[in-house]
């Protein structure tokens, strides 16, 4: 759905890069050459990803948002909203691998 990116310095011009836009996805080279890359290699059947900024009073962080991320955000079309049900569903998962062991 999501995986956490950093932004570094954009390689070439970056304007085109819009965040929390779910009409833009944006392919590999294009992220690393705006500055993002994420540690988790994109879900199987991905190609491209949406960037996500998410800002509070003390931090920013940024997100690689998949088609299932964009999907949610058609029911509601709040990044925050998208990011809570991401959040929860990996709770849900961590919860339910840990009892099944």
């Amino acid at each position: 759905i999501a995986a956490p990116a950093e932004k570094k310095t954009a390689k070439k011009d970056s304007e085109k890069v819009i965040p929390n836009n779910i009409h833009d996805f944006y392919n590999d080279q294009t992220l690393n050459e705006a500055g993002y890359s994420s540690e988790a290699s994109m879900p199987q059947g991905e190609t491209k990803a949406m960037i996500l900024d998410l800002k509070s009073q003390d931090s920013e962080e940024y997100w690689l948002g998949y088609n299932n991320f964009a999907v949610i955000m058609k029911y509601n079309s709040s990044v925050l909203y998208a990011m809570v049900i991401t959040q929860l569903s990996r709770k849900i998962q961590v919860a339910y691998e840990q009892q099944a062991n």
